[in-house]
């Protein structure tokens, strides 16, 4: 399976205290020009119910004017969402998911998602868009010398 989106979780993840984390602006500049194993550009979606009334301006600069905030879903139907929004067809195993939460990242990898928890698996966002690329590099080398 070739990875084609990244999800993003907001609250403590991409923003805390109000305030964009540090190197998270750097970082979705170069995940914005990330491509997948097949040249197609990375696509990006938030899925969180952070409810903070404004966004920090950097964060709304790469998703727009994202304000569809989702209650009453569980993690696998609010992915699913997200991937029918960003005109994703294939199964969850095309996504790679960020958040801060422990929980999430388990259900996200129980769903055959790659999955990092920010604060274990990297603790700086300087780290990510290495992390995420080697991430595709490897899933398109695996596909690769599975005769996909």
């Amino acid at each position: 399976m070739v990875v084609e989106a990244l999800l993003l979780d907001l609250g403590d993840t991409l923003i805390a205290g109000g305030k964009v984390i540090d190197h998270v602006p750097e970082a979705l500049s170069a995940l914005a020009r990330q491509t997948t194993a097949s040249g197609a550009p990375l696509r990006s979606a938030l899925v969180s119910d952070y409810t903070t009334a404004a966004k920090p301006e950097d964060v709304a600069r790469l998703f727009g004017e994202y304000t569809d905030i989702v209650r009453g879903l569980g993690l696998l139907a609010l992915f699913r969402l997200a991937l029918d929004r960003l005109g994703i067809v294939a199964g969850l195993s095309a996504a790679m998911f960020i958040t801060e939460d422990a929980g999430h990242v388990a259900a996200a990898r129980g769903l055959g998602m790659t999955a990092w928890q920010f604060g274990t698996d990297f603790t700086d966002w300087a780290e990510v868009p290495a992390l995420v690329a080697r991430a595709i590099d490897s899933q398109s080398t695996t596909s690769l010398g599975n005769g996909v």
